[in-house]
Formats: C-alpha cells, sequence, structure tokens
C-alpha cells in the first residue's frame, strides 16, 4: 500500500527520534509547513508516544488531515485504546486498523 503524497517521518531514525523525544511540538512545525498536504505518515511512533497530543491537536485544527500511524512492537496495542481521533487510522503490519 502506498500514499503518494504524503509526509513520511520515520522514528526509527536516531535524529528524528531525537528531535521529536525533545520536542514534540516539531510536529506542528512539520505539519503546519506543509499545508498542501493532508495525509502524514509516521513510522514507529511508540517510540514517542508524546506525539499523540500532537497529532490530535493538528487534527482538530483541520479535519482534513490524515495521520497514519505505524509500529512494530507489543506495545503498538496500547494504541489502540487511546486512539487522539477517528481520523487517525494505525497500520499495523498490513493491517489498518479504525
Amino acid at each position: 500500500m502506498t500514499f503518494p503524497g504524503a509526509k513520511y517521518i520515520d522514528l526509527l531514525d536516531q535524529a528524528q527520534r531525537r528531535t521529536m523525544a525533545a520536542r514534540p511540538e516539531e510536529l506542528f512545525e512539520i505539519v503546519r509547513g506543509n499545508e498542501a498536504l493532508s495525509t502524514f505518515i509516521i513510522d514507529e511512533i511508540q517510540k514517542v508516544p508524546e506525539l499523540l497530543s500532537v497529532i490530535h491537536a493538528l487534527i482538530e485544527e483541520n479535519k482534513e488531515r490524515q495521520f497514519i500511524l505505524t509500529g512494530s512492537s507489543a506495545r503498538n496495542r496500547t494504541l489502540n485504546t487511546i486512539s487522539p481521533a477517528p481520523q487517525v487510522f494505525k497500520l499495523f503490519a498490513g493491517k489498518i486498523l479504525f
């Protein structure tokens, strides 16, 4: 499955993970700086769970935005219970969960 035109953020990348962990509000700047985009993919979201509240705020700000959150850890199961909004999709092991 591909998402042409989506902004991809890879939290396996140590520099990106450190930046987002130290300053989760950086995601506001990334999303607002890409106004033409409506889809954002964040891979390995379990590495920086603090981003979930930022994602929630960004969706409240603009309901057209979509966030696809992926991960590979057993900790992902907790994301099912704290999904900030119905517009947030979670993609795990090739499955989209709503």
